[in-house]
């Protein structure tokens, strides 16, 4: 459990700064995906095809690498384009081994026309990655948003990166960088592929085959380098814009309330027939933008809302983030009450408790507030993550798929940081998952640990 006494944010001056080097990395993730495949294309054009599937691999691999270190940074910014273009790459290695197995194998050689086949060129290199490419992206334009490595960015943030006018902007550049790779891909699949069919010849490479395979996907790679750019550009300057008119900023304070195996819910009631509530904490505490709390204002806040005294609860702190809106930020606190005493008179919240079942059947019909579900996740995913690894993802105990037991009442005893991102990362890379130790060699090769 975190120890300081003070809970910090960054301030509004750092958090532009932070904003401003997303729109950065969303450009050279641009830059070394698309120009990653063009590199492919044109070292394909001198070396070996023998060796090339090894160095494509090698490139994903160093792609990757890129990605990594940026995925556990609180960035708005989305680096899954270049997460998949590593895996585009992975694939394009396979289609290359598989054409090389092909054109090898004798038996293999009677399946297709002996015109179509050239031991010294056994593929055409864009005419291989392109295609994938294309694919892979329009697979993650399928799963943006739903996809493992979106559900931990948003418990990595505490809300979706798009319910903020910042992570908005970054979720709809990140979508749009997928849909023009995707297109541009299509765009020479198509190109080379008609040429392909219509004049080239599978007996050597002319100064036209070299043209369209070589020379038209590089224009198309420096030409989109300085749309992107001008397209970032453009957004640095939205960003600055909106954020010098942007309004007072403000700080809110979340109080869970815990009592034994139940939280304390409260549901608003309706204005009208057709308004649709959902239950939150009743204890919230709004203030004039402050950069940091400590424990003891924390506590103090917490006692004029609930006519509490100090001494009788436990305040423990559970993480912060930015507000929706992108301008202020939130403290997000964990209060537990003792079970076997009764509440005081004096006690001000008012509400149902509600175990976590109830809280569940209430979520699966939208009926608990974002911000409750994200604070509810955020304890089930750190404690059962904490509880079942150690730091580096192995089981505490030799049994697979074990699952320890989860008790509200136990919550004041967990010592768990639920800031800390990497229980995060356990829950979604321990010793239960697919490869796990091939993966965890390849963070160690890749430097990462």
């Amino acid at each position: 459990m975190t120890t300081e006494n003070t809970f910090k944010t960054p301030s509004l001056e750092d958090r532009l700064a932070v904003r401003i080097k997303g729109v950065y990395a969303l450009w050279r993730e641009w830059l070394y995906s698309f120009g990653a495949l063009t590199l492919v294309v044109l070292v394909g054009s001198v070396l070996s095809r023998i060796i090339l599937p090894a160095v494509v691999l090698a490139l994903a691999w160093l792609l990757n690498g890129y990605v990594a270190p940026l995925r556990e940074k609180h960035l708005l910014a989305c680096v899954r384009l270049a997460s998949l273009t590593a895996a585009a790459l992975v694939w394009s290695a396979v289609v290359m081994i598989i054409c090389i197995v092909i054109v090898e194998t004798p038996v293999l050689n009677d399946v297709f026309p002996p015109e179509t086949l050239n031991p010294k060129h056994p593929f055409i290199t864009a005419l291989v990655v392109f295609p994938v490419t294309a694919v892979i992206m329009a697979y993650g334009l399928l799963t943006h948003g739903r996809s493992q490595y979106c559900h931990r960015c948003k418990m990595m943030l505490g809300c979706s990166p798009a319910d903020s006018f910042a992570g908005n902007i970054f979720h709809r550049e990140a979508r749009y960088q997928l849909q023009l790779l995707m297109v541009l891909s299509l765009v020479i699949s198509a190109i080379l592929g008609i040429y392909y069919l219509v004049e080239y010849s599978n007996a050597n490479f002319n100064s036209s085959d070299k043209y369209f395979f070589f020379i038209i996907p590089t224009v198309l790679f420096i030409v989109s380098l300085a749309y992107t750019g001008a397209r970032c550009r453009s957004i640095i300057a939205m960003m600055q814009t909106v954020w010098e008119s942007s309004p007072t900023a403000e700080t809110l304070i979340r109080y869970l309330i815990l009592r034994g195996d139940t939280v304390l819910l409260q549901t608003p009631e309706p204005a009208n027939a057709d308004e649709y509530v959902q239950a939150d904490t009743p204890t919230t505490v709004t203030l004039p933008f402050r950069q940091q709390i400590t424990r003891e204002e924390g506590t103090k806040e917490f006692a004029k809302v609930s006519g509490l005294e100090p001494g009788s609860f436990e305040l423990r702190p559970l993480y912060n983030n930015v507000t929706p809106e992108g301008y202020g930020n939130v403290f997000h606190y964990v209060v537990i009450l003792d079970p076997d005493k009764p509440l005081p008179d004096s006690f001000i919240p008012k509400g149902e408790w509600a175990t976590l079942d109830q809280i569940n059947s209430l979520w699966r019909f939208h009926g608990v507030s974002p911000a409750l579900a994200a604070e509810i996740n955020r304890i089930l995913t750190v404690t059962m993550a904490w509880k079942t690894y150690d730091e580096n993802g192995y089981r505490r105990y030799p049994i697979k798929n074990y699952h320890p037991t989860f008790r509200l009442r136990d919550f004041g005893q967990w010592s768990v940081d639920y800031q800390d991102p990497l229980w995060l990362y356990v829950a979604n890379f321990n010793q239960d998952k697919p490869m796990f130790h091939v993966r965890r060699l390849l963070r160690k090769l890749s430097g990462r640990g």
